[in-house]
This record gives C-alpha cells, sequence and structure tokens, in this order.
C-alpha cells in the first residue's frame, strides 16, 4: 500500500525540483509513487520528463495543481501550461503500479515567463552542452523580432545521443523542430526557447547547438559579401553555420562557390530570400537568381552532414541578368526576370535499358547520376517542376527508337514538406514510374511496361537521355563499352558529361 499527498499543504512529503534539474529517483516497493513540488506562476508551461534507468520500470507522471486536482500526465515527456499560480506537485510511478526499478526526472520552463531558466543564444552562437541525465533537456532562449526566420542545428559530438530541438514561442506553445538543422519562422517578437533532448529520452553525451537568422531581418549577423570577393572562414565546432548577406538589383544571377580549404569539412551552402525562405543550394558551385532588391540574401556555409570541423573559402562571382520576353494577346510584350533555366551536361553513373521482343511489358529503364553539377534553382522557380511539369527524352539514332515522356506538374512533390529545397520526386503508374532528383547529389529514374520506347535489337550506343525540369534541361549520353545483349539488356556505366545538349535534341 502506498500513500502520497499531491496538494500543496503541511502534510505532503514531496522533494524540491526547480527549472532545469534532472533528478534521479527509485521506486522501491511495487505500487509506489515519489512526488515532487515546484512554484509555478499563472500561464507558465512546463516541459516534464519521467524515463526509466532500469530495465523493467515504464516511468509515468501525473501532475496535480496546489488543490491537488490533477491536471495532466504521461509516461515520458509531455509539456502543460498552468492555470493558476502556486505549487505545483509531480508524482512518478510505474505504468502499471505491477514494476519497481530507477528513473530521472526532468523538469524546465518552456514559456518566456519568470521561472524560465534558459540560457541565452543569439545568431551566430555555437554551444557545446552536455545532457548527463536519462530524459534530460536543455534549453536555451532567443529574442525574436516579429516574423524573424532562424536556422538551428543540433548535433551530438559525443556518447551514444541523438540530439534533437524543440522550440516554443513565448507562452509556451511548441512549434516542432528536428534532429539536425531546420529553419522556423517566428511570427511574433518574444523570447522562444529552444528545448535540446535526446531522439528517444534514452541516452546521455555532448552536443553542439548552433543558431542563425536568414531572414534580413534586425538580428541577422551575416557578413557581407560582394560579387567577386572571395572570403575565407572556418567552421570549427559541429553543427556550425556561417552566414553571408548577399545583395544586388532584381534579375542578378549570383554565382556562388565554397571549396574546403583544410581539414574533413565538405563545405556547402544555401541561400536564403530576404524573408527567409530556402532557395536550395549545393556543395560547391551554382548559381541563384535575385527575385527582388528590397532586401538582402542570406548564404549559409556548414559542413554537408553537420558533424566535421574545418576550413573553407567562398566566392561570389560577378552577376548576370537573364530577362525572358512574352508576347500576350493583342500584340504587346513584357519583359520578367525568370530565376533558373538552362542547359546542364551531366556525367552518367549507370542506364539500364531491358527489352523482350515476345513480351513488351517486361521492358525496364533504369537511370542514376551522382553530378553534383545537378543544381536547379530551387522551389518556386522557372525549374521548379511542380509548377511546370516535366520530360524525359531517351533518343538513339543506331538503336532506332526517339521517345519523350511527358512528367507533368501533377504527378511531382518535394521530397521534404518541409524543406522544398531538399529536392523533389515523382511517381506515376507509367511509362515513368518514378523519379528522384536531389539537387547537388543525385538523379534517379525508373521506368516500366510496354509503353517504354525502346528496343534492342541493334546496338544502341551512344544513348542520350535528357531530362527537362521546367526550365532547364539536363543531358547524359551513355557509349562507351557498355553490356549489350541483343533482344535483352543494355547497360552501360560512368558516363562522361557530353559537351553540351543539342546534340541530343
Amino acid at each position: 500500500m502506498n500513500l502520497v499527498v499531491v496538494s500543496d499543504s503541511s502534510s505532503s512529503c514531496r522533494q524540491s525540483i526547480a527549472c532545469g534539474q534532472n533528478l534521479p529517483g527509485t521506486l522501491a516497493m511495487v505500487g509506489q509513487s515519489d512526488t515532487y513540488a515546484f512554484v509555478a506562476d499563472v500561464g507558465e508551461t512546463v516541459s516534464i520528463t519521467a524515463q526509466e534507468t532500469s530495465a523493467f520500470l515504464i516511468a509515468c507522471w501525473e501532475l496535480y495543481d496546489p488543490e491537488g486536482i490533477q491536471v495532466f500526465g504521461a509516461c515520458g515527456q509531455a509539456e502543460k501550461t498552468l492555470a493558476v499560480p502556486g505549487v505545483y506537485t509531480i508524482r512518478v510511478f510505474d505504468q502499471g503500479d505491477n514494476e519497481t526499478g530507477t528513473y530521472d526526472l526532468d523538469l524546465v520552463f518552456v514559456s518566456d515567463t519568470a521561472h524560465n531558466c534558459a540560457q541565452d543564444i543569439v545568431c551566430g552562437d555555437t554551444f557545446p552542452g552536455n545532457l548527463a541525465g536519462i530524459g534530460e533537456s536543455d534549453t536555451f532562449r532567443y529574442e525574436s523580432a516579429a516574423a524573424e526566420t532562424i536556422s538551428v542545428t543540433t548535433r551530438e559530438t559525443g556518447g551514444n545521443l541523438g540530439a534533437c530541438w524543440e522550440i516554443y514561442d513565448p507562452e509556451g506553445i511548441s512549434l516542432g523542430g528536428a534532429c539536425g538543422q531546420l529553419e522556423r519562422t517566428l511570427a511574433q517578437a518574444g523570447g522562444y526557447s529552444i528545448r535540446v533532448s535526446d531522439n528517444d529520452d534514452l541516452e546521455t553525451g555532448n552536443y553542439d547547438i548552433n543558431l542563425v537568422v536568414v531572414s534580413d531581418t534586425v538580428h541577422n549577423c551575416a557578413t557581407p559579401i560582394g560579387c567577386g570577393e572571395i572570403v575565407n572562414g572556418s567552421l570549427d565546432l559541429k553543427g556550425e553555420s556561417d552566414t553571408y548577406r548577399v545583395t544586388g538589383a532584381s534579375g542578378d544571377v549570383v554565382a556562388i562557390e565554397t571549396k574546403t580549404t583544410a581539414g574533413l569539412l565538405n563545405a556547402c551552402w544555401e541561400f536564403y530570400d530576404p524573408i527567409g525562405a530556402s532557395l536550395g543550394g549545393v556543395c560547391g558551385k551554382d548559381a541563384r537568381s535575385l527575385a527582388t532588391d528590397l532586401g538582402g540574401y542570406t548564404l549559409r556555409v556548414y559542413d554537408v552532414g553537420e558533424r566535421e570541423a574545418g576550413d573553407y573559402r567562398v566566392s561570389l562571382c560577378n552577376p548576370t541578368t537573364t530577362i525572358t520576353t512574352t508576347t500576350v494577346p493583342g500584340g504587346s510584350t513584357t519583359s520578367t526576370t525568370l530565376p533558373g533555366g538552362g542547359s546542364q551536361p551531366l556525367t552518367g553513373s549507370k542506364l539500364i535499358l531491358k527489352d523482350d521482343a515476345g513480351n513488351p511489358d517486361k521492358r525496364r529503364l533504369g537511370l542514376v547520376s551522382r553530378d553534383a553539377a545537378l543544381t536547379p534553382a530551387g522551389p518556386s522557380s522557372a525549374d521548379d517542376p511542380t509548377l511546370f511539369g516535366g520530360s524525359l527524352h531517351v533518343v538513339s539514332s543506331s538503336g532506332g527508337f526517339d521517345t519523350t515522356y511527358d512528367l507533368p506538374k501533377e504527378g511531382w512533390r518535394p521530397l521534404k514538406r518541409r524543406n522544398a529545397s531538399k529536392g523533389w520526386k515523382f511517381t506515376s503508374t507509367g511509362p515513368i514510374t518514378h523519379v528522384i532528383v536531389k539537387p547537388g547529389r543525385r538523379l534517379i529514374v525508373r521506368g516500366a511496361g510496354g509503353d517504354l520506347g525502346h528496343t534492342l535489337a541493334n546496338d544502341p550506343r551512344p544513348v542520350g537521355v535528357v531530362l527537362d525540369l521546367g526550365a532547364h534541361e539536363y543531358c547524359m549520353s551513355f557509349g562507351g563499352e557498355p553490356t549489350f545483349a541483343p533482344g535483352k539488356k543494355y547497360v552501360a556505366k560512368n558516363a562522361d558529361a557530353p559537351p553540351s545538349c543539342d546534340p541530343l535534341e
């Protein structure tokens, strides 16, 4: 039998706990409860975590207001906004009240209120941290202006920790988070709490946390960089980002390049418009268009896996302007800046064509390119297939086939719903069933069925492939010394990029 007092009275046997504490506990008897007390003001939001540290216990908790009325509970971690001021009681117990064991209990305040114990963090900070207890949370406070967009990165640096973060608005309402790097736009001005924890609240270890502002707002700490300028930089901690501010006229196309100069760093970059929306990026060299001159653009430089440190060099080449002319009904013309477009020859990792003269439904097409030059201008540009669709052209004069497959915009979607700059995916019932486009990383195409246009009666080398994504085309030519079985298959590997895309069309 177990008895505890959960109201704020003189009979209570509670242990005190305060913001930022992670306390170990033991339930030595079946059915035992432990109680803890903390002081809170009206409207404050707390995050509570109870996590078992021995094998059989499932650590759960219930929260009681000063009068002893249960207001919330969970097994693991959860948040609760408190309606009245006073002393609250946390009761920790086994989920089934039938196991014994040890646990850790953690408490932090995630609202921007009097009892918040978060460490201040500002643009450009990278802090090392340590989660020494199971279920422990660290909190950081960022003072934001209205409509600022920030990039937050956490990366484990020791132990078995999977470093994750969650951000809360000034009232303590969760805005989500990530394990690694992600951007968040903060709607209102005020203090935001960033809570760092292990992915499963089961491991301990060390981590780094980085914050930079990627919108052109008051707290942006980016270093100005001009066209033709070369800047040397260093990322000294895991997860660290450096930012640079780029300005120009609407329609300018700015060529950007990052190169590693020391260490194990793989220097990459991501480009953000004045409101902090990502325009994509690559590891190496590519170009981005400026859609407006009403604000600065932010260039964020980072390691590709946010795991390595080292030195890098970033450079901006002189901009150019791309203008397209559109004729509208009545004969008048309008000139519009069109970000993106152009042609880009790519190297090809592998092309597989399969055929069966007796059963065309067994035809297959497979294509892989790992060329970093695969760099569309990004979401909402003229290269965006979710807006403008695309097509795949496969041609061989010696093989006697020339087929263009429509890839309509309805079949495309972003690979990452929350970050469209990560690439796109196309799916359909055929003949082209899958296309995956990851800028700067890889292109994958799959096709199947009798509607595929290739035949393999004759050796088709070279086979030209042109992928159109909106206004941008990427071309490959697969020849060399392929594996060819007449009427059955054609496999070509490690194709060099063609001199241009024109001959293939």
